[in-house]
């Protein structure tokens, strides 16, 4: 280990050492999170950055096994990554919180050139079963439970006139009626 100015610069066969290093960031970072007595909430939260902490001490660490990294660079490296996690926690918080009351009705969700997911939030221009089967829905359930008519496709209204439209050209809808008057 050789220091240069305020940079410690670690041998790349160190291994060991940087791992040690980063351990004791960890363990600072901590103690900084610790303090007097808390609440419950206060204790959860704590529990979380802990999480967080251990998680960031994980990636950091197995990113150091492959390149060597000075010491800078693994402080460096501890920030981004505690704040990329921080920030990816917030978005599933958001996530979390948007699924128990959705920003808008099931009929809004299908537009003129989009379909807007209700569980995800994801824009299409068709919502297929296979996408609401990474929900757990079927189409029908998905209808049932955002209240959106059962004939209602899951497509956006642009794309159904479209479908319309050529139907009507191919002559489908009389072609229907008269197959169906067969059947009779």
């Amino acid at each position: 280990m050789k220091r240069v100015g305020w940079q410690t610069q670690f041998p790349r066969n160190s291994l060991p050492f940087e791992i040690s290093y980063l351990r004791l960031l960890s363990v600072q970072m901590r103690k900084q999170g610790e303090g007097i007595n808390h609440s419950q909430e206060d204790q959860e939260e704590t529990m979380e950055e802990r999480r967080l902490l251990e998680m960031t001490s994980e990636i950091v660490k197995a990113q150091a096994s492959h390149a060597g990294m000075g010491a800078d660079e693994m402080t460096e490296a501890i920030k981004k990554v505690y704040r990329a996690l921080k920030w990816v926690q917030a978005q599933e918080d958001k996530a979390a919180k948007g699924e128990a009351e959705p920003t808008m009705s099931g009929m809004e969700s299908i537009q003129r050139n989009k379909v807007i997911c209700l569980e995800c939030g994801k824009e299409f221009r068709q919502l297929s079963g296979k996408h609401l089967g990474l929900h757990g829905l079927t189409p029908r359930e998905y209808k049932n439970k955002y209240d959106i008519p059962l004939r209602q496709s899951l497509s956006a209204r642009s794309l159904s006139a479209k479908r319309r439209r050529i139907a009507k050209e191919r002559g489908l809808g009389e072609k229907l009626s008269r197959a169906r008057g067969r059947k009779k």
